[in-house]
């Protein structure tokens, strides 16, 4: 677990992962997953000039976390990723890329574009649901019931990660499936300046305070990890 102080939390070098969405589908309609209720549109693409800007915004902040090609989605379904993969790698060298996939559509496009790290998901095991990956699961803010309950001292999610779906949308973390906190677009402010927003300042200093402080937020009571 990483607890964070109250004097580090403004400063953009704590951040540790930066998702990018760069297709919203997924082919599969898992139990535990917001997107099984859900009619996906293999359309909803990001957009050539949205990924280059992300790119670099992210080198732009000096950004030296991982990154990952994928949040609500499964990374496999963009035809493109193989592409995408190797122009991350490209623009930011120094950068980690790890993927979750569910290998459905393999694992080489992401090993042969420079992938560091390639993480199959073992959904198919019957015994999944008893197996430490499923334990850490969340009810994604209450948009799902089939969840284990797995409580936080301190929510770290605002604070160290970064989502950017595929619209440019940056939501408050990763169980913000539908983007109720929007905390800024890509396409229309700087990466740093929606970092040093007055909304995100605020999820992040109550959130570093401890759970009973982040529990005061609407979509945060619904989240069963604080």
């Amino acid at each position: 677990m990483t607890i964070l102080y109250i004097s580090d939390i403004h400063k953009i070098e704590i951040l540790k992962t930066i998702s990018i969405e760069t297709v919203f589908y997924c082919n599969r309609k898992c139990g535990w997953c917001p997107n099984k209720d859900r009619q996906l549109d293999r359309n909803n693409v990001m957009t050539e000039e949205c990924f280059e800007r992300i790119l670099s915004e992210i080198k732009e902040v000096g950004f030296t976390g991982e990154i990952h090609p994928y949040f609500r989605n499964e990374p496999g379904c963009d035809p493109e990723i193989g592409r995408k993969i190797r122009r991350i790698r490209e623009v930011l060298p120094d950068n980690v890329v790890s993927v979750n996939t569910n290998g459905d559509y393999g694992v080489d496009v992401f090993h042969e574009a420079g992938a560091h790290y390639v993480h199959k998901n073992a959904y198919d095991d019957p015994n999944f649901k008893q197996s430490a990956h499923y334990k850490v699961f969340s009810n994604r803010a209450g948009k799902v019931s089939e969840k284990p309950e797995i409580k936080r001292v301190q929510c770290s999610l605002p604070l160290l990660k970064i989502m950017i779906c595929y619209n440019g949308d940056i939501p408050l973390c990763c169980n913000d499936w539908d983007c109720e906190v929007k905390l800024g677009n890509i396409m229309e402010r700087k990466l740093i300046d929606i970092w040093n927003c007055d909304i995100y300042r605020k999820y992040r200093y109550h959130h570093a305070r401890g759970a009973d402080y982040g529990k005061h937020f609407a979509l945060c009571y619904k989240c069963n990890q604080i």
